[in-house]
């Protein structure tokens, strides 16, 4: 798989298509890396813009305050289903989409 890091500004209009299933922050900065600094609303606090082989990924931690370390399911954004498909195949870890495309 190719994965490069985006920009914050190149996330373009993404959207919600999907949730990890359970993992913590800490596992997700040992195979993303650091994540950059969250939407300037305070709903979101981390997030990683992803290229994963020509697909958009968006992983963030909608009003997620960080008060439980463990793990919790994250938001995925993207284009479409494939930034699910996507980040799923990367992670390997189940990864489910909240309406059809």
């Amino acid at each position: 798989m190719n994965v490069t890091e985006l920009e914050s500004s190149q996330k373009g209009l993404t959207g919600l298509v999907g949730y990890t299933s359970p993992i913590s922050f800490i596992e997700l900065v040992q195979k993303l890396g650091t994540p950059t600094n969250g939407d300037t609303d305070g709903k979101t606090h981390n997030e990683w813009v992803l290229d994963i082989d020509g697909c958009v990924v968006v992983l963030y931690d909608y009003k997620w305050d960080g008060s439980n370390p463990g793990k919790h399911t994250w938001h995925i954004g993207g284009h479409g289903a494939m930034a699910v498909v996507a980040l799923e195949r990367f992670l390997r870890i189940p990864c489910t989409t909240p309406r059809a495309f």
